[in-house]
């Protein structure tokens, strides 16, 4: 079986085959590999099963948070394993007193389900292990470490390559916290060859170089795009202050609007106009005369 680290696998503690050790000494390799350190340490300081089941969730939570599928595979198998193991010898353990007691298991079956229920209640209300959880978060600071996190990995360094007879292009990756991993990209016969690796090295330097110092192009927003920001726009949830305003513009615009919807209508009637200026019949008449006149210049 594979272990990664010093802490982290089943029955591997302190970088050795046995049972958890309480914060052993071997220096943990990674970060899931402090997690595995606390955890191992909570086992072997607490023996009963609630403790120990508060300190599966908290390393399934933690393990959550971390890079990559393989730290929350772990924390998965640790969190719902360990649980469904304790659950059958819960429950193992209540039918074999139900039956040593009245000689039915019915009874234990009927105490683990009433218990399970009770737990279901309080993760609803987030009261499920409250206190063993801040039990053992307050062990966990007590690691003789004094560290959560670990190291800082040493970035990556290239070796330029030898060139001549038997020279071979070796670059030096990034250090994993046990050694130095190698790459050898191929030995090389003769000088020319070599000359070539670190030609193509270089120029492969230099073309990531002069990418980067490139300058973005700016290209215009296809018309798409500006319908989207068009739609966008008007989408906008307005404040009151400017809903009132627009609101108010727009009332203004419709009451000019019809002002002269009903100067024209007004003009083109011109019984509508009299009766709009309150003239009677008669007054109508002596107007149509007079103006009759004025049309033959008598006025």
């Amino acid at each position: 079986m594979n272990y990664t680290g010093e802490y982290t696998g089943p029955y591997w503690s302190d970088g050795r085959v046995q049972e958890s050790v309480e914060w052993g000494k071997s220096t943990p390799q990674s970060e899931l590999d402090w997690l595995s350190r606390q955890h191992d340490s909570a086992y072997a300081h607490y023996k009963d099963s609630r403790h120990r089941e508060a300190a599966d969730l908290l390393y399934m939570r933690e393990a959550k948070k971390l890079a990559g599928r393989f730290p929350e595979l772990a924390g998965n198998l640790v969190g719902y394993g360990n649980y469904t193991a304790r659950q059958f010898g819960i429950l193992a353990n209540d039918a074999a007193l139900s039956t040593k007691l009245t000689g039915n298991p019915l009874l234990g079956v009927v105490k683990y389900g009433v218990g399970g229920l009770v737990d279901s209640y309080k993760r609803v209300n987030g009261t499920y292990l409250k206190n063993e959880l801040a039990d053992v978060e307050k062990y966990y600071g007590t690691d003789p470490l004094k560290m959560k996190k670990p190291p800082a990995k040493e970035p990556i360094k290239l070796v330029e390559p030898k060139v001549g007879r038997g020279a071979s292009a070796v670059a030096l990756v990034e250090n994993d916290g046990q050694r130095n991993a190698i790459l050898d990209r191929g030995r090389t016969r003769n000088p020319r060859q070599g000359e070539q690796v670190v030609a193509s090295l270089n120029a492969s330097a230099s073309n990531e170089q002069a990418q980067a110092q490139q300058p973005i192009a700016v290209t215009k927003p296809s018309l798409f795009q500006r319908l989207r920001r068009k739609n966008k726009k008007k989408n906008r949830v307005e404040s009151l202050e400017d809903r009132i305003k627009r609101l108010t513009l727009e009332q203004t615009r419709l009451f000019d609007k019809h002002a002269e919807l009903q100067k024209a209508a007004l003009a083109s009637k011109p019984k509508q106009k009299q009766r709009a200026l309150g003239i009677n019949r008669e007054d109508a008449i002596r107007i149509k005369v007079k103006e009759k006149q004025c049309n033959k210049n008598i006025c």
